[in-house]
This record gives C-alpha cells, sequence and structure tokens, in this order.
C-alpha cells in the first residue's frame, strides 16, 4: 500500500509474534567463554547511527489530522500521551536501560538545550508503555531514544510518538527535524521513512571495551 496511507492509518492491530535469539549452529562450538574472553583482551568495535532528516513544512501527509486519528486510536486501547515528569522518569529510564543500546541511554536528560522533552505513551495506571526524547536547539529538532516496551509492540506508538514530535516543532516555527537512528534497527529505519525522514548521512564511533 501507499506509505502515506500507511502513516494515515488508525489501524493499531498488534501482531505478535515470538522470537528466540540463538547462536548459529556453526559458530556454537566457539562460543563457550567467548565473552569473557573478548572482554579480557579488549574488544574494539564501531558503532554507526544514521541521520535522517525532514523538512516539516513539506510532509506527504495531513499532520495534524493524522495525529489527532492516531490519538483517538491510543484512547480506544485505554493509552494517551503525556510528558515526562518526575513521576514517570523512572519508568523511561528503566526502558532506556532495558531495551537501548548502553552508548545510547541519555543519562544527560535535562541538560543544557533550549527545549527538552520526553513524550510518553501511558496507560490509565501511568505504565510507561513508550517514550521519545527530542530537544530543539538553533531552529533545529533533533530527535532519538525511541523506545516501546514489547509487550506494545505493533501497535503504531512509535510512529505516533514521531508525528507528535513534529507537531511539536512545527508549532514552534521549526521545519528542520533530524533522527538518529542505528544502522542495525531496520525497523525504526523503516518507521522513520514512512512518516518523510530521508537518509542524509552516518555517523561512527569506534569504542573499547577493557
Amino acid at each position: 500500500s501507499d506509505w502515506s496511507s500507511d502513516v494515515c492509518s488508525s489501524d493499531l492491530r498488534d501482531r505478535q509474534g515470538s522470537y528466540e535469539p540463538k547462536i548459529i549452529g556453526k559458530y556454537d562450538r566457539n562460543a563457550d567463554g567467548m565473552e569473557e574472553k573478548i572482554l579480557a583482551a579488549g574488544f574494539r568495535f564501531f558503532k554507526t547511527t544514521l541521520q535522517l532528516e525532514a523538512d516539516l513544512s513539506r510532509l506527504a501527509y495531513p499532520l495534524e489530522e493524522t495525529l489527532a486519528r492516531r490519538r483517538e486510536a491510543l484512547a480506544a486501547q485505554g493509552l494517551s500521551l503525556r510528558y515526562c515528569d518526575e513521576a514517570l522518569l523512572p519508568q523511561v529510564m528503566r526502558l532506556w536501560e532495558e531495551y537501548l543500546d548502553p552508548m545510547d541511554v541519555p543519562y544527560t536528560h535535562g541538560k543544557g538545550a533550549e527545549d527538552e522533552r520526553v513524550l510518553c505513551v501511558v496507560d490509565g495506571e501511568d505504565r510507561v508503555a513508550a517514550a521519545k526524547w527530542w530537544r530543539c536547539e538553533n531552529r533545529t529538532q533533533e530527535g532519538r531514544h525511541t523506545v516501546t516496551d514489547p509487550a506494545y509492540y505493533r501497535r503504531g506508538l512509535g510512529t505516533t510518538l514521531l508525528l507528535a514530535q513534529f507537531q511539536y516543532a512545527r508549532e514552534r516555527g521549526i521545519l528542520r527535524n533530524v533522527t538518529w537512528v542505528s544502522d542495525e534497527n531496520e525497523r525504526s529505519l523503516a518507521m522513520c521513512q514512512k512518516v518523510g525522514l530521508t537518509l542524509n548521512g552516518r555517523s561512527s564511533k569506534q569504542y573499547i571495551l577493557s
């Protein structure tokens, strides 16, 4: 189907699946104790992050109407959007620490940006189902650190948070969005491209585990 109609859809069916990670058979014989050996030797690796951008004045779908329909779909599931506060922050940090790469956890939350926000999807008992961080600085909105509790996968929560982020920027006259996604996160990359973000660059950093 046409990608713009996918964005506008309020059909948030839960397509539950299961996945159990395992070592490929031919490598299994070398797996015993390998992690400890790598750490002891000081393992170097590169992490690549993709930079995607969007001109928020030229989206191919009506942003306000689309977001309104998605809010209604959330409400039908007993969910709503709410900005992170001191009461929600421990839950958000737990999600980030559990499901993000350790190098991506934003421990600097709330420091130094002109306008920094964490928007959450919460249920009727204020349990956090998903969260997204962004900041607005120098007429640019930068977004990253989107995480969804696996119990709420396949409900479009990440897309709804992205659209809410776009609307927040447009209401303040900010029309440039830059979003960062790990090159290994194919699902997030597809979601970003669906809402109009296009690949504009990449950044690689070397890390040493010692």
